[in-house]
C-alpha cells in the first residue's frame, strides 16, 4: 500500500449532494463485477474488500473524500411526470383518465445544481495498490447523479499516481479532516462536527455517528 493521488478529468458539469467517496466507488465496481444485487436492507450487504488500506482500528478505509473547487453552479430543473404509460398498461376499464394537472399525479419541476469544477478535475488521496485501483476505476465513466442524461461524464481515463505523503495523509491535513473521522482520531484540531457514516454504505443513516467532517 503506497501513497496515491487518484484524479478524474470531467468533460462538463457534475451533480451530487455529498462529496463522492472513493471507497464506495470502488466497492460499487466490485459489486457489479460480482453480479451482486443492491441490498434492500443495510444488514444484507455483503462485505466487499477493495485495494485500499484500512485504519488500524478497521473502522474505515484510508482514503479522502473527493477534493475539488467549484468554479460555477448552474441551476437546472428536472421534470417529474406521472408514468401515464404504465397507468394505461396496468389500468382497468374502470380507470378512464389520470389527472396530471392537479392532485397526487400532478407533474412538477425538481431544481438541482450542475457544478463546474476548477480545471474540470476531482481528486482523491489514499493508501492503496495503484494497479488494482486503476483496473477497478476503468469501469467508471460517469460520476454523480443524473448520469443517464450525460452529467458527470469523464473526459478521459482515470489517473492514479504516487505522491509524497504529509503528516496525517491521506485523511488529515493541518489538523483538518479530508473525510468523516471519529472525534477521537489523533491530530484533529477543532474540527467541524456533523452526523456522518464512517464507512459504506453511506446511505445507511442508522449507522451515522457524530464525526469530524470536512469544512
Amino acid at each position: 500500500m503506497i501513497p496515491l493521488i487518484v484524479s478524474a478529468q470531467l468533460e462538463g458539469g457534475v451533480v451530487f449532494h455529498t462529496p463522492i467517496m472513493l471507497d464506495a466507488l470502488l466497492m460499487s465496481v466490485v459489486a457489479n463485477r460480482r453480479g451482486l444485487l443492491a441490498p434492500h436492507n443495510p444488514g444484507d450487504a455483503e462485505p466487499i474488500e477493495i485495494p485500499i488500506k484500512r485504519e488500524p482500528g478497521g473502522r474505515f478505509h484510508l482514503c479522502s473524500e473527493a477534493q475539488f473547487v467549484v468554479e460555477e453552479n448552474e441551476g437546472r430543473h428536472k421534470q417529474r411526470r406521472a408514468p401515464v404509460q404504465e397507468f394505461a398498461r396496468l389500468g382497468t376499464d374502470k380507470i378512464r383518465r389520470v389527472k396530471i394537472s392537479a392532485g397526487p399525479n400532478k407533474g412538477y419541476r425538481l431544481p438541482y445544481a450542475v457544478m463546474l469544477m476548477l480545471g474540470d478535475e476531482m481528486r482523491w488521496y489514499c493508501l492503496g495498490e495503484a494497479e488494482a485501483i486503476r483496473d477497478l476505476l476503468s469501469d467508471v465513466r460517469y460520476l454523480g447523479r443524473y448520469r443517464g442524461s450525460g452529467k458527470g461524464k469523464l473526459a478521459g481515463p482515470w489517473v492514479v499516481t504516487t505522491c509524497e505523503p504529509w503528516e496525517g495523509f491521506p485523511v488529515l491535513r493541518e489538523g483538518k479532516p479530508l473525510r468523516p473521522l471519529p472525534l477521537d482520531y489523533p491530530g484533529l484540531m477543532s474540527p467541524r462536527q456533523g452526523f456522518r457514516c464512517l464507512a459504506p454504505p453511506y446511505w445507511n443513516h442508522a449507522n451515522e455517528n457524530l464525526c469530524a467532517i470536512p469544512g
